[in-house]
Parts: C-alpha cells; sequence; structure tokens
C-alpha cells in the first residue's frame, strides 16, 4: 500500500528528522489580576527545557524558578496549579539571568531549534523581554543577544493538522496529546516535566512519520481523535448554556429543530437535563479517554 506523504505533511521533517541537536522548552507563568493596581499580570515564575539529539537521544535537562519583576504574589489558582509559591521564587535568578544561561546551554550544545506547545510561550518571552528594557533592570542591556525567544516556535498547530488530521484549525491540547501518544499520567503544570512531556510525544510520534497507510492502529487513532474533536466542537457550539460569573447564561437559538445529528441533539438534551437539575450547568463533554473507550467498546476502531 502507498504511504501517505503529501507537501505538507514533509513540512514535518524539520520536527521529527532534525538535522541537528534540537530542544523542548516550557514556561509557567503567574497570570490573573492584580487586585491593588487593576493591572493584569503575566510573569514567567519557571522555565524547563530538554535537549535531544537527531536522533532524539536525550542530552541535558534544564530547570529553574524564575525570580518576577513584580512583586505581586503568586496567585491561588496558579500556586495551586503549579505548585509554586511565593515564597520559593525569593532568591531565585532573574529573567535575564535565566535567559543568560539558556542561551548558554543551547551554544554549548549547539541547538539549533527549539520546540513549544502553544503560542503562549514565545509570546510571553517576547512581552518580557520588552518589559525588561522599557523598565532598564538590570541586564535589559544583554537583551538583543537573547536570540533563543526567536528560535522557539509551536508546534501544536502543525501537529495537530498535519500529523494527527484534525481538521478546522483546532489543536489538541497537551493532555490529550500525551493520552494519544501513550503517556498515562496528567500534565503536570511544571516546566520541565511538560517539556519533557513534549519531547517524550514528539519521540512517539516520530515512530509514526512519515504516515503510512499500513500502520493500521496509528491510523485508525488518527481517524479517533479527529472525530472526536470534530463531535466535541459541534457539542458545545450546540449547548444553549455557558458558564458565567453569575451562574448559567442561556443563549442563541437552536437554529434546527429537525433531528439532523444526534450530537447536536445530545447537546440540546443536556440542557434540558440542566433545567431539570440533573446535571450541572457546566457539564462537558466527555473527555478523551472516555470518548476513546466508549468507541472502542462500540468497535468504532
Amino acid at each position: 500500500m502507498k504511504a501517505i506523504r503529501s507537501k505538507y505533511v514533509n513540512q514535518l521533517d524539520g520536527l521529527f528528522h532534525p538535522k541537528g541537536n534540537i530542544a523542548f522548552f516550557d514556561a509557567e507563568f503567574n497570570a490573573g489580576m492584580d487586585n491593588r493596581s487593576g493591572e493584569k499580570i503575566c510573569e514567567i515564575i519557571s522555565v524547563g527545557m530538554v535537549i535531544c539529539d537527531a536522533e532524539y537521544h536525550g542530552i541535558k535537562k534544564y530547570y529553574t524558578l524564575v525570580s518576577p519583576i513584580s512583586k505581586v504574589p503568586v496567585f491561588p489558582l496558579i500556586r495551586e496549579m503549579t505548585g509554586i509559591t511565593t515564597e520559593m521564587l525569593e532568591g531565585q535568578p532573574s529573567f535575564a539571568e535565566m535567559s543568560a544561561k539558556v542561551m548558554e546551554l543551547l551554544s554549548k550544545y549547539e541547538v539549533k531549534k527549539i520546540y513549544a506547545w502553544g503560542a503562549a510561550d514565545k509570546h510571553s518571552l517576547l512581552s518580557e523581554k520588552a518589559e525588561y528594557r522599557k523598565k532598564r533592570r538590570s541586564g535589559y542591556q544583554q537583551a538583543n543577544k537573547w536570540t533563543y525567544m526567536d528560535m522557539c516556535t509551536d508546534i501544536s498547530g502543525e501537529v495537530s493538522s498535519k500529523m494527527l488530521g484534525i481538521r478546522g484549525g483546532l489543536a489538541i491540547n497537551m493532555e490529550n496529546l500525551m493520552f494519544l501518544c501513550s503517556i498515562d499520567k496528567k500534565q503536570e503544570h511544571n516546566a520541565l516535566s511538560d517539556a519533557n512531556d513534549l519531547y517524550r510525544c514528539c519521540k512517539f510520534l516520530r515512530k509514526h512519520y512519515p504516515l503510512d497507510d499500513q500502520d493500521v492502529d496509528f491510523s485508525k487513532k488518527r481517524e479517533l481523535v479527529n472525530r472526536y474533536y470534530q463531535e466535541r466542537s459541534t457539542y458545545n457550539s450546540f449547548r444553549r448554556f455557558k458558564a458565567t460569573s453569575k451562574g448559567a447564561d442561556l443563549y442563541g437559538k437552536l437554529g434546527k429543530k429537525s433531528r439532523e445529528e444526534d450530537i447536536r441533539l445530545r447537546a440540546f438534551e443536556d440542557d434540558i437535563r440542566f433545567l431539570k437539575g440533573e446535571i450541572p450547568f457546566d457539564t462537558e463533554f466527555d473527555s478523551i479517554q472516555e470518548y476513546f473507550r466508549k468507541r472502542t467498546e462500540d468497535k468504532d476502531i
């Protein structure tokens, strides 16, 4: 049988068959609204990086907490999610010191490309760099040397659409990607752990690149994950109630009254069940694990 290749799939060559050492990067942020100033805060408080060679053999891991520019305490939600407290950030390297260390490692190991999952990491790095210059923080004179930010590439869209076949501009989230890549754990929201999990996921996907229609098991997974995201998107678009700070909010009208698609009726029926007090208003579509379990039992895969 003929391998499934295209000019679009070939764009992943640089990720799965690099010509030199590459790195996987993740950052955690203290993000929220400062009640004292009313300002929106988004500051990097930790970074993690995993460097590997062209054959995906691990070479070096790097992790550090980062002392933020402002002295805004770590927000409760961020503290709960990451386990990082305000006290833990005291005396830690500054953003400038962290950036210098990252550049040192990239130079030492001759890293040619950095990969991240999602655009937030690169955007926040560049924003913090600009803030450093604006406020002339210690070390800002070296900011033009922090070229690792420009090397950072978001691969979430590329992998989702061209490797996994997810249509409609939808991108799989990191935790669901881990499930798909047979990594049986929750996303930890620890910068080094998340960078390492991204490395492990890409190492798994690399085994299935270029796409080959003889790889039946992976082909079925691709088909099912695409169906999952399409059906979840349809379900969410047809739910009539949304969660707000004041509770449930009804929006829009059901455009069609026919039984055009069961998934649309399921969304509407869940709204009816909410009105009857049978389920909470923030009930969501199945998790990817539950979706796979049901379809596998139904012999859809």
